[in-house]
């Protein structure tokens, strides 16, 4: 089995965590299992969310980008809106001591590139930062309505249609494997 047919064959949380310092990975791991388990229980046992009951794998997909993205992006951003204020106020490069640790102006632009790439990843596929605010699995599995439904519109995409205050963006030339639902 080649390297490229076992990355095709592991979980999604174990691609998305390989690259983060263990005790951290483990943490996003150990709470995706939890609420993966919690998910697949809700989708047994609950006719409101029927609908998703077909897509388990979408939604652990899912679910599994929401758990990175409240443990480690949500962390990234706000690091880099610390590091945009301090950076307004000096002109030069600038390093700004965390602690022990010094976060140096290449740390911060290469920051600045992984937002720029998983923001782009998300308009991709329409997913507005609202769909990964939940705090219990149901609320989760909510919003997941809410983003499905937003694909069951008869009309052609809008780049400008609103969605829970939220503007999304959805390109014309998506193809249907673009879409989760």
């Amino acid at each position: 089995m080649s390297i490229a047919d076992e990355q095709n064959n592991a979980p999604i949380i174990n691609i998305i965590t390989a690259k983060l310092p263990r005790e951290l990975a483990v943490k996003i791991y150990n709470e995706f299992q939890s609420r993966s388990t919690e998910l697949v229980n809700i989708l047994e046992h609950s006719e409101q969310y029927n609908s998703l009951g077909n897509y388990i794998e979408t939604l652990k997909t899912l679910l599994a980008l929401s758990v990175f993205h409240k443990r480690v992006i949500c962390n990234l951003e706000g690091v880099d809106k610390f590091s945009g204020t301090i950076s307004t106020k000096k002109k030069a490069d600038i390093t700004i001591d965390i602690g022990k640790y010094k976060l140096t102006t290449g740390e911060q632009n290469k920051i600045k590139a992984v937002l720029i790439n998983y923001n782009e990843l998300k308009l991709k596929f329409g997913i507005a930062d609202d769909y990964f605010n939940y705090y219990e699995t149901y609320e989760f599995l909510e919003n997941m309505l809410r983003y499905q439904k937003s694909f069951d519109y008869d009309e052609s995409p809008d780049p400008e249609k609103e969605i829970n205050k939220n503007k999304r963006k959805r390109k014309s030339n998506q193809s249907e494997d673009d879409v989760p639902f």
